[in-house]
């Protein structure tokens, strides 16, 4: 390690050694699901471990809310995707291209 001494201040100069910047990064997905009202939803979620069952532990978690109304439960998730793929289902596309961000 060097130090370099700037208007008073140390600065640490950490040479030949890496560190890992996106070590806690969460990955961001997107899940089509089926909510408690009978009515589907594009729900975003951000999870750690970079997977698809994370991405759908975490949509039943989360739920889903409608402005203006209480937080609806997800029955079933039918599909998760990384959030800048497209999803499979045609409905779920369509759901997804009204959704705002």
């Amino acid at each position: 390690m060097k130090h370099l001494y700037i208007n008073g201040l140390a600065v640490i100069i950490l040479a030949g050694m890496s560190c890992t910047v996106n070590a806690g990064k969460l990955n961001a997905f997107k899940c089509y699901a089926l909510l408690e009202d009978n009515k589907h939803a594009v729900i975003d979620v951000e999870v750690k471990p970079d997977s698809i069952e994370a991405a759908r532990e975490a949509a039943i978690l989360e739920g889903h809310k409608y402005p203006q109304q209480k937080k609806k439960s997800v029955l079933e998730v039918k599909e998760c995707v990384p959030r800048t793929e497209q999803f499979i289902n045609i409905e779920a596309q369509k759901l997804d291209k009204t959704k705002l961000r």
